[in-house]
């Protein structure tokens, strides 16, 4: 508590506006809060001040590090400290935005696609808006997995770890990469995934943003009982992204899935898959036995390289086979003859995902689950 008179200065030790009587009935931590409150309230550290560090604290008033770190989180939420990299704690003047919190945005270390990029940009202005502090963690990769599987590919962890260590009020990671999901759930840190497959069974993961086609399935299944293709060839980057094949075999009279992740050892870029797209159908169409008569992409860089090998042979989507391939709103596919895209819309996706992060932030509430959909759009 603050007291009339500081109190006697031991040798080496730094003299504070306030002492913590260890008589007083409350926590340490929160007599701590309160005494530096009035220390800031009444003058004795003024605006622009830089507070003691938290070492300081402990050793000049004789408290464990628990007391001053939960007294400055508290006052940081208040609007009263700023905390400023390389500075320190500095009490807070009337025009400082106050400090709300820090969130951690992680990314496996791989070549970045438009979606996930404007996905990672719109949370972080969103969060700075709100008055949040974003760090950005890249995961280095140690070991590719097999067939562009992301389950298998392993990182260096270190960063992730001493991030993690540090005060984080949660953390978004993009993909759900198994190692890196858990080494969060290991952490006490809560954390928040976007990408496919199913939400991690953590007690620590608040929101769960689904960007994988699951949800699109029911919309596709319409829309293939429309066609009924005799055969139905689903493209994929990743054995992981193909769609149910039973599901698809009820509509369709046979159904092969292909999987175009390339044989190389180097950095796969956009444009190897484009190029896998290309050779694939051209090699089917040149294949006149159990041609296919529908094609399903469930991704956009592989289906523009198919679209091209169709113009180059002259078959017509809409006419000769039927094509449909997820995109992104805004660099969608444009071909001649009429194609269905499973339309990504990224900017609502982005305020999806912030506004899921921003509710727990400020409210605490845990969303299992949120969908990104996934909007069908026939013929374009």
């Amino acid at each position: 508590m603050e007291k009339g008179s500081s109190p006697k200065e031991a040798p080496g030790r730094r003299r504070f506006p306030f002492e913590i009587d260890r008589r007083f009935a409350g926590s340490v931590e929160t007599q701590f809060t309160d005494a530096l409150r009035a220390a800031i309230v009444s003058g004795r550290y003024k605006p622009g001040d830089v507070l003691p560090s938290i070492v300081e604290f402990s050793r000049g008033l004789g408290v464990s590090i628990r007391a001053p770190q939960a007294a400055l989180k508290a006052l940081a939420r208040e609007g009263l400290v700023c905390p400023r990299r390389r500075t320190g704690t500095v009490v807070a003047g009337p025009r400082d935005t106050a400090f709300r919190g820090n969130v951690l945005l992680v990314n496996a270390n791989r070549h970045p696609v438009y979606y996930d990029s404007f996905i990672e940009s719109g949370v972080a202005d969103a969060l700075a808006a709100s008055g949040y502090i974003v760090s950005r963690v890249v995961t280095p990769l140690r070991r590719k997995g097999a067939g562009g599987d992301l389950e298998n590919e392993t990182y260096d962890l270190r960063q992730l770890r001493l991030a993690l260590r540090q005060s984080v009020s949660c953390a978004l990671f993009f993909g759900s990469r198994r190692q890196l999901v858990a080494t969060a759930a290991k952490s006490s840190v809560p954390f928040a995934v976007v990408g496919g497959g199913k939400p991690p069974a953590t007690r620590n993961c608040v929101a769960f943003a689904s960007s994988g086609l699951e949800g699109a399935l029911p919309g596709i299944l319409a829309r293939l009982g429309q066609i009924r293709p005799r055969r139905l060839l689903q493209v994929a980057i990743r054995s992981s992204e193909l769609l149910d094949e039973k599901a698809l075999s009820q509509v369709c009279g046979a159904v092969e899935n292909l999987v175009l992740w390339p044989k190389t050892h180097r950095e796969v870029l956009g444009e190897d898959f484009v190029r896998a797209g290309f050779n694939a159908v051209r090699d089917r169409i040149a294949r006149p036995k159990n041609t296919p008569d529908a094609y399903l992409f469930t991704d956009d860089y592989p289906a523009r390289g198919a679209l091209t090998a169709f113009l180059s042979v002259g078959v017509h989507t809409g006419r000769d086979v039927f094509f449909m391939t997820l995109a992104n709103k805004g660099i969608a596919p444009v071909h001649p003859d009429p194609i269905d895209i499973l339309l990504r819309n990224p900017e609502k996706d982005a305020a999806a995902v912030a506004a899921a992060v921003l509710d727990f932030l400020e409210t605490g509430t845990r969303r299992n689950l949120v969908p990104l959909p996934v909007r069908l759009v026939r013929g374009t």
